[in-house]
């Protein structure tokens, strides 16, 4: 079994997929730091700003790439392998970061402004198995991951 997300909704015929919703990718800026709360930025708003980035093959890497190959001109200060580095990073001011939404709440508790991003950019969510039986203990993970709409 495995996690995985995608840019699209996942569909396979090598594997059974389970759809278990989106994120959409925000941004994470520190306070008052070159957005006011509130504010929907799109994507041209980033000219010029100061990223901290995901490793390249990431969801949030692929937003950054994409607004790149728009035509924007991004500057990356900042590439990290682990997530868990970037919103320290943002809040001590290095930059501003593309971020799944699921990181919203740490964000603002940790006094990070979170604002959307147009046009929106979502991960789509889905477990994956093979196409045989499940083991009972896959069964049993599968219906708990599906009342918790991971």
């Amino acid at each position: 079994m495995g996690l995985l997300g995608a840019p699209e909704p996942l569909r396979d015929a090598r594997v059974r997929v389970w759809q278990f919703g989106r994120q959409r990718f925000v941004l994470v800026c520190p306070a008052g730091g070159p957005f006011a709360a509130g504010t929907v930025v799109r994507h041209e708003d980033l000219a010029g700003q100061r990223l901290i980035v995901g490793q390249p093959g990431t969801g949030m890497r692929r937003v950054v790439d994409e607004i790149r190959a728009s035509g924007v001109e991004l500057t990356e200060v900042v590439e990290t392998e682990h997530r868990e580095a970037i919103l320290p990073l943002v809040l001590g001011g290095v930059g501003v970061a593309v971020l799944a939404d699921s990181w919203a709440p740490l964000a603002r508790q940790a006094g990070a402004l979170v604002l959307d991003l147009e046009p929106a950019r979502h991960l789509h969510l889905a477990l994956v198995t093979g196409h045989g039986e499940l083991t009972p203990a896959a069964s049993a993970f599968l219906h708990v991951a599906h009342s918790l709409s991971l």
